[in-house]
């Protein structure tokens, strides 16, 4: 998958009500904040650790489809 610049631009609009929906729990103020924290993040490891910590905050399941997602977006991120 090609390296992106902007994992907010990468989004389309029905994936961010996904994500919004179904990972930010309706929250979309959450939900931005979350997306500029990973795309501002210093490097991969960080971006990671990032994506690690709302995962356990908002108790995702590793076998989440958009979970999957969102890890991909972000490796691309820092590809």
């Amino acid at each position: 998958e090609a390296p992106i610049d902007n994992i907010k631009s990468a989004i389309n609009l029905n994936r961010k009500i996904a994500f919004v929906n179904e990972l930010f729990k309706e929250n979309v103020v959450e939900y931005a904040k979350a997306i500029d924290r990973l795309n501002n993040a210093q490097d991969l490891t960080d971006a990671l650790r990032i994506h690690n910590e709302l995962k356990h905050q908002l108790q995702w399941a590793n076998d989440n489809e958009l979970v999957q997602e969102l890890e991909r977006l972000i490796r691309r991120r820092f590809a």
